[in-house]
């Protein structure tokens, strides 16, 4: 398995177990034991977009039964009279004009008895940008061969006249040092590659003799390919799983 790095010192710093750094490694539909992987330097500003989805609901009726059921309040004649107004409401024409006549006139009017329902966590994405600054020709090689890794795994393979083929998932795990996933760092899942943005030369207009870039800039971003489950994340312990693709 070919394995891209860069910085290029940045091997060096890895296989002695002293560098901070990411891996990358895509995993495609037909190859599950895995293929390419690629090391890179470990960025700032690295967040994690956590958020679940609620709605609400409004239970009226049988809210209000719950609550006298459960003795935390007593009818009052405020509560008989709007049980009166309510009767009317849904007759129409002045049946319900008369109920919200005389609820106005009131001010009185039916707690909606309103709860929160959980509906969803939402899919997690994740951003990266990554500046490739070359020193040498070689080093500007590497870093052509790693935009077209991303590239390259973010497209569906053709199987056919009509047929295409997923495109790979990615295995993104952070290391602070030696080969163990780091505790402190986002645990994510596996991912697809939803967007890959590449700059040439942002800051000055500088070529080596090749004609490669001095400046190749990547910005990346990937989609977990499920919604989570605290399961996903922790298994029954209080860290990270770490177990990918259950």
């Amino acid at each position: 398995m070919k394995i891209l790095t860069f910085p290029k010192h940045l091997r060096k710093q890895i296989d002695d177990g002293t560098a901070a750094h990411m891996s990358f490694q895509v995993f495609p539909k037909d190859n599950p034991e895995g293929g390419g992987k690629v090391h890179l330097y470990m960025p700032t500003g690295i967040s994690v977009p956590d958020s679940a989805g609620y709605t609400s609901v409004d239970l009226g009726a049988i809210g209000a039964a719950k609550s006298a059921g459960t003795g935390e309040a007593e009818m009052t004649d405020a509560d008989i009279a709007i049980g009166g107004l309510n009767l009317l409401k849904g007759k129409g024409g002045t049946a319900e004009a008369f109920s919200t006549t005389a609820g106005l006139e009131k001010g009185i009017v039916s707690n909606p008895f309103t709860n929160i329902a959980f509906q969803s966590t939402t899919v997690r994405t994740f951003a990266f940008t990554f500046k490739l600054v070359s020193e040498s020709a070689d080093e500007a090689e590497e870093a052509r061969q790693i935009e077209n890794f991303f590239r390259k795994n973010l497209y569906p393979k053709k199987l056919g006249v009509f047929a295409l083929q997923y495109p790979p998932t990615f295995k993104i795990r952070f290391y602070t040092s030696g080969s163990d996933e780091s505790k402190f760092l986002p645990f994510i899942q596996d991912c697809y590659l939803v967007n890959a943005t590449t700059s040439y030369n942002e800051t000055a207009n500088i070529f080596h003799a090749d004609g490669a870039p001095v400046e190749t800039s990547i910005a990346l971003s990937f989609q977990e390919t499920k919604n989570l489950t605290r399961d996903d994340l922790y298994g029954t312990g209080e860290g990270y799983d770490q177990i990918r693709g259950k």
